[in-house]
């Protein structure tokens, strides 16, 4: 289920048919955006901010999907840990960006 939505965001939020180096301009600048929004969501999970107020406020389907995938998380009291974590989540979302925009450029 979790696969199947991210694929309709990305296509939603990428642009059509630039040229492949524009493309893959574009799709680095967006996949790093998605890792930035990522590491900071991720941040408020580790800070144990409840969901309810990181869901309050988000319309877009992008942000939605990073919230309940954060808070699918565990959250750690070792500062070490939670840095690892925020870095790995971020690392994570980037990672499935990049996929998603492959599989949907094939």
């Amino acid at each position: 289920m979790t696969r199947k939505f991210f694929p309709a965001v990305l296509a939603v939020s990428m642009f059509c048919s630039p040229p492949a180096a524009a493309q893959d301009s574009e799709v680095d600048a967006f996949c790093s955006q998605v890792g930035q929004l990522a590491n900071l969501i991720m941040q408020q999970r580790q800070l144990e901010v409840p969901m309810s107020e990181m869901m309050a406020g988000r319309s877009d389907g992008l942000s939605r999907y990073l919230v309940i995938e954060a808070y699918s998380r565990g959250s750690y009291a070792t500062p070490s840990v939670r840095q690892r974590e925020i870095d790995m989540f971020a690392n994570d979302m980037m990672v499935m960006c990049y996929r998603e925009h492959d599989e949907l450029s094939d």
